[in-house]
């Protein structure tokens, strides 16, 4: 699916400083994987998601999606690729107030180069409603909807384009535990149903506990983590660097 090597990020201060964010990452993950990356605010995160996701890119190293080398595609291809390829779900749920859970997960659909997209975008819009629970729920508004159905919209509207990897950065920060854990049900099913790799960037290791496979991010590099070691942050309640 697609593959980070040597892959650094560096950015510049106010005062002229260079801060490197990420260095000398590497990653590899295959359709129908689920992995997690977790680390405290602020240790590139969200950066190294931007760099997935191909709204940033890596100032060295490498990333091959799909075969293809990433810096070398023209900008209008690398979005074409977000648009089609990729489904972000953020901590914010991002809905149009205006519009109603149909119109707002219809909205991706309006931009498809498919006329057959275009055609059917209310059925595969509310077809992905009911897939995430909220089938009764077409035509009500985000202010009449809780914050476990804003966000189970958000994600239907994500995924309503069946993209080959979800890129979900802290998709529970905003909701209580049992909400949470049902997000992360939500986004496993559906990541399974469409074979495509999830990718959860998280500060809980609660939620890292859940991936196939778990990293985290320690002064700009990534360190993969078994179960035991996550086990282990959890019953200490030790949740800065995981012991090695």
């Amino acid at each position: 699916m697609f593959e980070l090597t040597g892959v650094a990020r560096t950015v510049t201060l106010q005062n002229g400083k260079p801060l490197p964010i990420l260095r000398g990452i590497d990653l590899r993950v295959e359709g129908g994987e689920h992995i997690s990356i977790v680390g405290q605010s602020g240790t590139g995160k969200s950066t190294l998601l931007n760099i997935i996701g191909m709204l940033d890119l890596p100032d060295e190293g490498t990333y091959i999606f799909e075969g293809k080398d990433v810096a070398r595609l023209s900008e209008s291809k690398r979005a074409a690729l977000r648009g089609t390829s990729f489904g972000f779900v953020f901590q914010q749920f991002n809905l149009f107030n205006a519009r109603t859970a149909l119109q707002n997960v219809e909205a991706p659909l309006l931009y498809s180069s498919s006329s057959k997209d275009l055609f059917r975008r209310s059925r595969l819009a509310a077809d992905m409603l009911d897939l995430v629970g909220l089938g009764d729920r077409l035509y009500a508004m985000p202010s009449q909807l809780s914050g476990g159905e804003q966000q189970r919209v958000a994600i239907a509207r994500a995924l309503v384009r069946r993209p080959h990897v979800i890129l979900a950065d802290e998709p529970t920060g905003a909701l209580d535990v049992e909400t949470g854990n049902r997000v992360i049900d939500l986004l496993e099913e559906v990541a399974h149903e469409m074979n495509s790799a999830l990718v959860v960037i998280s500060h809980d290791m609660q939620v890292a506990a859940r991936a196939q496979r778990i990293y985290q991010i320690v002064h700009g590099q990534l360190h993969e983590r078994t179960h035991e070691q996550i086990d282990v942050a959890l019953t200490t309640r030790q949740f800065g660097e995981v012991e090695e």
